[in-house]
């Protein structure tokens, strides 16, 4: 519950910085060690063991489910590549609701972490390419920064090329065409740099 997560919180109050957003934030690397390596090699230690792996993989997994319910047509920083008259629209802070936020920025981060990518978060993800991926880079564009692009492609031409012997030229050709249909569009109207 919320209120076990705040006790919590409080409890690890030394050993954590509270970001400009009032994020929780780990104070030293020290600590960070401890939850990813050595808590997992004493019983008494193992509840606070994190695994990062199957974090990313939670995480990627959560921020495509987010982006894949999230944005549509019609949602705030959308629809005006289509319009050359309209130009990138301003975007309000308060517009993109924090979790969506964090889901455009770090979705990339999470999912080339993760070697061994189930069949949710690949079905998140070709979803993600042909139906929404238009709809995110006009709203990253608005609100930023651009994803990398070049680490996604790299994930996904050897990771699930490697992992499930997949043909994924369909894929990185949807992604690949919807980049450069945008960029053309954008170098065209002068949106981005």
């Amino acid at each position: 519950s919320m209120n076990d997560l705040e006790l919590t919180l409080q409890k690890l109050k030394p050993l954590l910085l509270s970001t400009e957003k009032g994020l929780p934030q780990i104070l030293h690397q020290s600590f960070h060690d401890f939850l990813v390596d050595r808590a997992s090699t004493r019983d008494e230690w193992k509840h606070f063991s994190v695994n990062e792996d199957v974090q990313n993989q939670r995480l990627a997994l959560a921020c495509l489910h987010t982006i894949n319910n999230m944005l549509s047509h019609g949602f705030p920083g959308t629809g005006y590549s289509d319009d050359e008259e309209k130009g990138v629209p301003e975007v309000s802070e308060h517009d993109i609701p924090e979790h969506l936020k964090y889901a455009l920025r770090f979705w990339v981060d999470h999912l080339v972490c993760n070697k061994n990518p189930s069949k949710e978060t690949i079905v998140a993800l070709e979803d993600l390419l042909q139906r929404k991926f238009l709809l995110l880079l006009e709203v990253t564009t608005c609100v930023g920064p651009l994803m990398n692009f070049d680490m996604l492609i790299s994930w996904i031409d050897v990771s699930l090329q490697e992992l499930l012997g997949l043909n994924i030229g369909l894929l990185t050709s949807v992604f690949v065409g919807q980049s450069s249909t945008f960029e053309a569009k954008s170098s065209h109207l002068g949106y981005c740099k």
